[in-house]
């Protein structure tokens, strides 16, 4: 085994370091996938409907680094969901608030709140920030005083959800897509002015 010429050593090396990190990138999407269909099901109770064609979500990351070296980030989210061609929308009520989100059904157009989302959103920041550190590493960590957005746009086709397929990743400079089963997710980033003391 030592006498492997260096370059395929560093070659396994590197094989392994990419499943690794096509490993943690599947398991943090998952994970990401799973709470914010928790969020759904929570709408889908409250409207009374069982079953949806598919849900949109897109959530805006505005992050800093801080002075501790700790990440702070502010956020958007906007919820969509579609049922027999009516949609229910929800959006934090108060921008950048991250524990409630005012929905309106538009198939009636009553309004109805979901509260309570403090740790269910938190978790979901976290993992859009892991999946971000697992697909770019460093970025975070080098920011210095730059701001950055980091952005994800899902889609979840609910007639595909039981076709089992193999998954799907593209990723360039600063946009990664992921696709399986019906689930669609893009990352896509970039840096911002300096972020403000």
């Amino acid at each position: 085994m030592y006498d492997q010429p260096a370059d395929k050593s560093s070659e396994g090396k590197s094989e392994l370091l990419e499943k690794i990190d096509k490993w943690l990138l599947e398991y943090d999407i998952k994970e990401l996938k799973n709470s914010l269909n928790e969020i759904v099901e929570n709408i889908k109770e409250r409207v009374g409907i069982s079953k949806i064609e598919g849900s949109y979500t897109s959530i805006s990351l505005y992050c800093c680094n801080r002075d501790n070296g700790r990440m702070w980030c502010k956020y958007d989210s906007k919820i969509e969901i579609y049922n027999k061609g009516k949609k229910i929308s929800c959006e934090p009520n108060i921008p950048f608030l991250p524990d409630k989100l005012e929905c309106i059904n538009y198939r009636d157009k009553s309004l109805f709140e979901i509260s309570n989302l403090r740790d269910k959103l938190s978790y979901i920041e976290g993992k859009i920030l892991d999946i971000h550190k697992t697909a770019y590493p460093g970025v975070l960590m080098n920011l210095g005083n730059q701001s950055i957005t980091i952005s994800i746009d899902t889609y979840i086709d609910s007639k595909q959800e039981t076709k089992k397929a193999n998954s799907k990743i593209i990723k360039d400079n600063n946009s990664l897509i992921y696709e399986k089963d019906g689930f669609y997710i893009r990352i896509y980033w970039h840096t911002d002015e300096p972020c403000k003391s």
